[in-house]
């Protein structure tokens, strides 16, 4: 039965496009949040406010989003 179009095949590249949206929706995301923030830095005359904490934020999503993958495969490897 090679070449049968299954669900199993069709759930793994739905999975695979659904991630690459999401990367992508989240990328733009961060991008106007940092976008914003640094205009609302420009405009003051003083020193920065919450705004200075937007990219190190950024950073502390990225590293918990590659945390949160890692636990998932483990638990999926340890229950299959």
């Amino acid at each position: 039965m090679k070449g049968v179009f299954t669900v199993k095949k069709c759930l793994r590249k739905t999975g695979q496009t659904a991630r690459l949206v999401l990367a992508f929706v989240g990328g733009t995301i961060s991008g106007l949040l940092l976008a914003c923030g640094m205009m609302t830095w420009a405009q003051r005359d003083g020193l920065p406010g919450g705004e200075a904490l937007i990219l190190p934020l950024i950073v502390l999503l990225i590293y918990l989003g590659w945390q949160l993958g890692a636990m998932w495969r483990e638990a999926r490897e340890r229950f299959q």
